[in-house]
């Protein structure tokens, strides 16, 4: 499988790489789409595979395609608005993962969701997994850290392990989510973490005061693409 990262400009060293996917809740997608529709990043690149996602849609003046990588002043973010199919999903993240390490990134920021129904109580909201490498560097780290017997899954645990092997700075952020539908409550919860730890200021009272209407908004945006691709892969059999 090839990967192409295209870009327009030169990534800053010690830049910090953050994405997310559809996990539980999908927090990761939430969020990072989230701050990207909030703080009007500069749209830096896309990454193109010979396992593209079938689907573009144009926002505003412009057209959006499955992945793209925005900056916005240390960041740069990856929104993925799709994956490759399941057997070629590591063979992408890992060569994602390269390009950030090859890149001089300072690290990596990886946002998921942890299943609510482990929650120890309502104010504890949120777990950490880290790389030996991020560790072995970080000396103010106020988040709990993952307990025994709880596993991460899907693209998170995929690239979190890739940066492991490469012996990368690498952290995944793991708010306690809703396994049933989309909580942008939690990915309020994320970008509250990411304030704290990159001295920012991001507003996500929008995600508190209007998660009934964001979560039905994501919901029904997943339901049509579901809907679409569904199609699509019908057609190939006509």
């Amino acid at each position: 499988m090839t990967v192409h990262v295209i870009v327009k400009e030169k990534v800053p060293e010690n830049s910090v790489f953050v994405t997310g996917f559809r996990g539980i809740g999908i927090v990761g997608y939430i969020t990072v789409k989230y701050i990207v529709n909030t703080l009007n990043p500069r749209l830096i690149g896309i990454i193109e595979t010979d396992d593209l996602p079938p689907f573009v849609w144009m926002e505003k003046d412009r057209l959006i395609t499955p992945y793209q990588l925005y900056a916005y002043n240390h960041l740069v973010l990856l929104v993925a608005e799709g994956l490759p199919s399941l057997r070629r999903q590591y063979v992408f993240l890992r060569q994602v993962a390269d390009w950030v390490i090859e890149n001089r990134f300072k690290e990596a920021l990886l946002i998921g969701g942890l299943d609510s129904r482990f929650q120890p109580s309502p104010g504890d909201k949120v777990r950490v997994a880290f790389t030996n490498a991020y560790i072995k560097r970080c000396t103010n780290l106020n988040y709990p850290i993952l307990e025994k017997g709880l596993m991460i899954t899907g693209p998170v645990a995929l690239m979190l392990s890739r940066f492991e092997v490469r012996d990368f700075p690498a952290l995944a952020l793991l708010p306690y989510a809703s396994a049933v539908h989309p909580d942008p409550m939690a990915a309020a919860t994320a970008i509250e973490c990411l304030n704290k730890m990159y001295g920012l200021n991001i507003d996500f009272s929008e995600l508190i005061k209007d998660a009934k209407r964001i979560e039905e908004q994501v919901r029904e945006e997943l339901k049509r693409r579901s809907e679409r691709l569904r199609y699509e892969a019908g057609q190939a059999y006509i």
